[in-house]
């Protein structure tokens, strides 16, 4: 995936996973600083879309499987919530 080599694209990826995990263990600090965490809103999209591929890349590989079919995987799984 494009950007998984980019030490900047890490450090934003870092911190949208500090973020998440903040709030996954419902820490105020945490949820408080969604709002001052990035620069724009363009930049924490950006973070989490890394974050996302950084976590796809790493589930990929613990699935010992190729990113793409790992990607179809969580869409099943997730369209299979839904319904």
């Amino acid at each position: 995936m494009a950007g998984l080599d980019d030490p900047a694209a890490a450090d934003l990826a870092l911190r949208a996973l500090a973020l998440v995990a903040g709030t996954v263990r419902s820490d105020p600090d945490a949820i408080d600083l969604h709002v001052d965490a990035f620069d724009s809103i363009e930049e924490a999209g950006g973070a989490f879309a890394y974050l996302v591929g950084y976590l796809l890349v790493a589930l990929a590989c613990a699935r010992a499987e190729d990113p793409a079919a790992t990607v179809d995987w969580v869409r099943s799984t997730i369209e299979h919530r839904r319904t």
